[in-house]
């Protein structure tokens, strides 16, 4: 249930985000609308208000309501930082210094989490400090199984008491125990109806709840903000039970993926002061076999293939907050940068959905999470590359081919039955190295950071060295493939090229003069004219770093070390499709 749970839990983050949003601009202070969010996405939101005292009141009293909360439900795992800066009419011209002094202020904040219901003088900050401070024995020595004993949560590792099995127990088939808190609980079952879900509700108005539709509400934080997904059946089945629905009345609701807005007219529909619309998720189509079922991770890493892993990616877009703050000066406005916040959205919430759709990806490629600036997908390790290859080109067309804006990637190849958890930090690793990736290129030697690929613990450029790899994958490929081919281009001789990226990270420069003389007597053996012309460029590029491919009109020039590691990267990228 470990997908689910992740699904369930991103899209917890999502509705905590939307729910405060709800919340502020509810406050009888503000009394605002939706149209107040200039920013909404991967955790972040920026709100434009009225510099009034008592809605910076309201504001400070809103954070510390929600820092009990967050602290009472997820101790220190999550936090929220909020907080304001103030400006004039003259001032509104630097949109992109206004953020990035705000942004300053916030970070400054986030040194001194929860301090303020820490250090406070009220009743609960005591009860607070001493949850965080104090050791917690209870519940360690009573091991038994009756309803009084203490489970620990497989997610977050609470403690939590045995009470009710059917409350904490995902897997209640008596197969096996997935003990978890009660929060992580309901995340699973929200991941699990996102799958299906049609329609998004939210409302706000307690009042309007009823017995009949409480079980599937989530509530986040006890916000007073309500959430519901619901897929088509239930959504009618419910209309018709109830002849009508109080959840619709004072409600946002709508459809999932979906432009073509809820049918009112048929009569579906009839919430009172209630909006209508549609709304963008990245990932809830999921791969499936032949007979329409959900593949299963195993399934999806590659049965049929030789080296069947699932590849996991995680993806996102280089230095937002320096987009925000300095990539739009010359057309700097609060509307510039609501727009392009509405943009970022459409493309990763809702445009990745038809990239996955396509032939190639729809049976191999699932999207654990994709909003924002932010992507979690997993598929077949050869698919899940091409997959990240696509969405890269697709966002530099999307972004008009700007060099100051790009995605950095990394990805990390599993069994199908790997810990997705875990796997999840690996590609998260591999990601952060692709963030720190550095390189200086050109005659002037300019440093290149950033926008780039992590694979294989190999970090390369996705502008030129990603193409390059690509097409020699693709030409070692077609050679170890085809029989005639194969007798000159032998896998002895990549084992040979692997032993000299060995003594090169070794730092023995005996591996330069061994390239040179091993791809000259390959050479001179081959007897088919493509694999000769291919050793020749090979051996060139290993000697001088520049390489001319002619059947793909490529060139690169870069050092001799680092032409080394990108042909070894592309020999294995071959040689594992060739299993």
């Amino acid at each position: 249930k470990a997908a689910k749970s992740m699904k369930g839990r991103s899209f917890y983050l999502q509705l905590l985000m939307d729910s405060l949003i709800h919340k502020l601009i509810n406050l009888p202070e503000i009394d605002g609308s939706i149209g107040h969010v200039l920013y909404s996405s991967g955790g972040k939101m920026y709100m434009l208000l009225p510099n009034r005292k008592d809605i910076q009141t309201a504001i400070v009293q809103v954070e510390q309501e929600m820092l009990r909360h967050i602290f009472n439900t997820h101790k220190t795992r999550l936090y929220l930082c909020m907080d304001f800066i103030t400006f004039g009419i003259n001032d509104s011209g630097e949109v992109g210094e206004l953020w990035r002094k705000l942004g300053e202020k916030t970070q400054a904040k986030k040194f001194r989490k929860f301090s303020t219901i820490l250090n406070g003088e009220n009743k609960y900050d005591k009860i607070n400090f001493d949850k965080l401070f104090k050791p917690q024995d209870e519940g360690f020595d009573t091991v038994d199984d009756s309803k009084n004993s203490w489970k620990q949560c497989q997610v977050t590792g609470d403690l939590i008491k045995n009470k009710d099995p059917k409350k904490n127990n995902l897997d209640i088939s008596g197969e096996s125990e997935i003990w978890v808190t009660r929060d992580v609980f309901n995340q699973t079952k929200t991941g699990k109806k996102l799958k299906k879900a049609i329609y998004f509700n939210t409302f706000q108005d307690s009042k309007l709840i009823t017995d009949k539709h409480r079980s599937y509400l989530t509530e986040p934080l006890k916000m007073g903000v309500y959430h519901a997904l619901k897929d088509q059946f239930n959504f009618i089945d419910e209309e018709l039970k109830i002849n009508a629905l109080p959840s619709l009345n004072n409600a946002l609701l709508r459809k999932i993926n979906d432009t073509d807005f809820i049918p009112t007219s048929k009569g579906i529909v009839n919430g009172q002061d209630s909006s209508y619309g549609f709304v963008f998720y990245g990932g809830n189509q999921q791969a499936s076999d032949e007979a329409g079922n959900e593949k299963d991770y195993h399934q999806l890493a590659g049965e049929e293939k030789g080296f069947n892993r699932l590849g996991v990616l995680r993806l996102d877009i280089d230095g937002l907050g320096g987009i925000f703050a300095k990539g739009m000066k010359a057309i700097q406005s609060f509307a510039t940068h609501a727009t392009l916040s509405a943009r970022l959205d459409l493309f990763f919430a809702g445009y990745l959905n038809t990239i996955r759709e396509q032939e190639k990806f729809k049976d191999h490629v699932n999207i654990l999470y994709s909003g924002g600036d932010d992507v979690f997908a997993v598929g077949r390790w050869d698919l899940i590359l091409e997959f990240a290859a696509q969405v890269r080109e697709d966002f530099k067309e999307f972004t008009g081919g700007r060099e100051d804006i790009s995605l950095s990637a990394g990805i990390a190849l599993v069994g199908g039955k790997f810990p997705i958890v875990k796997a999840a930090e690996m590609s998260g690793e591999a990601e952060k190295k692709a963030k720190n990736f550095k390189r200086k290129t050109g005659g002037n030697y300019i440093t290149e950071k950033k926008n780039a690929l992590t694979i294989l613990n190999e970090t390369i450029s996705w502008e030129d060295e990603y193409p390059l790899v690509r097409s020699l994958s693709d030409e070692f490929l077609r050679m170890l493939k085809d029989s005639k081919m194969s007798r000159d281009f032998s896998k002895s001789l990549v084992y040979k090229v692997y032993t000299f990226k060995r003594l090169k990270d070794e730092r023995k420069n005996d591996w330069w003069w061994l390239s040179a003389y091993t791809f000259s007597q390959q050479k001179n053996k081959a007897r088919h004219s493509e694999v000769k012309q291919l050793l020749e460029e090979i051996k060139k590029a290993l000697a001088t770093g520049k390489i001319e491919l002619s059947r793909s009109n490529l060139e690169l020039k870069t050092s001799a070390e680092r032409m080394l590691d990108l042909i070894c990267l592309s020999l294995r990228l071959a040689e594992l499709k060739n299993r």
